[in-house]
């Protein structure tokens, strides 16, 4: 999911939180990520390979590659997929 914030002093971000939840157990983070910016816009797609696109501007088109890191163990940023 993805989502908008406003911190209690103020300041305004973005957001990402990937769950995962088997059947009847309690949902567990996998992955959280919030970056401060003045564009409160975040949307979720894929692309052709099946990796998650963060999209963080409507005007710029700009965007982000969510990756499993085998050796991490772990998700992170990746670079830009070709066509998302």
């Amino acid at each position: 999911m993805v989502g908008v914030f406003q911190e209690c002093a103020g300041p305004k971000g973005r957001f990402m939180l990937l769950l995962d939840q088997a059947d009847g157990e309690k949902p567990k983070i996998r992955f959280v990520d919030a970056i401060r910016t003045n564009r409160q816009f975040a949307a979720l797609s894929k692309d052709k390979g099946g990796k998650l696109v963060l999209w963080g501007c409507m005007e710029c088109d700009g965007y982000s590659v969510l990756k499993w890191d085998r050796k991490k163990n772990r998700f992170g940023w990746g670079p830009q997929a070709e066509e998302p």
